[in-house]
């Protein structure tokens, strides 16, 4: 077991002058003892234990985020030499603000991506207001002449429809009632 952990040296069951090597080889060994999947009997006490081996390896396993959490370790100790109680160190394992140990300095690459500086918040609302107005404008003429071309098509069939409309009174002047019906009938019969 664990047992009372106090720095993620104690968690990984190595000492703080070991080798990166060692560190992963404690990781894997410890994983392999108390990995959800491999236990029969899952509790959540050997999650827990789990959870902390996993967060001692990220921060350990990697040599910058080390070197961190050993300055914030030594410093911890020192300042609470008179107590007897020990602590994890404060450390910041996702975020570094910039100008802290470990932080992005003024210059570097911030995003991430190699070669990619930061970003001023108001040029990125420049930006982003920008591509809006692009993208609304666009939107706007795409309905502007989807609408006129359904104008264009609406009027051109109320014009063949007024022809032919145009063109059976004309039919109905010229052959009377009588004759129109007849003809109706003949074409309906024709039909079936």
């Amino acid at each position: 077991m664990l047992g009372k952990a106090h720095t993620y040296y104690d968690v990984l069951r190595v000492k703080p002058t070991c080798s990166q090597k060692e560190i992963r080889e404690s990781f894997l060994q410890l994983s392999k003892e108390f990995h959800p999947d491999t236990n029969l009997t899952v509790t959540q006490e050997s999650t827990k234990k789990f959870q902390k081996i996993l967060e001692a390896y990220q921060v350990l396993g990697k040599t910058d985020s080390r070197k961190i959490y050993d300055a914030d370790l030594r410093l911890v100790q020192s300042n609470s030499s008179s107590s007897s109680s020990k602590s994890y160190p404060r450390f910041y394992r996702d975020f570094h603000p910039p100008g802290s140990p470990g932080g992005v300095k003024q210059g570097e690459n911030y995003y991430g991506l190699k070669g990619v500086k930061r970003v001023s918040n108001y040029i990125i609302v420049l930006l982003c207001a920008i591509f809006t107005g692009i993208g609304v404008t666009l939107q706007v003429l795409a309905i502007r002449s989807s609408m006129t071309f359904k104008r264009e098509n609406l009027d051109l069939q109320s014009e063949e429809c007024a022809r032919q409309h145009a063109q059976a009174k004309a039919d109905a002047n010229k052959y009377g009632n009588d004759l129109q019906i007849k003809r109706l009938m003949e074409k309906m019969r024709g039909n079936r």
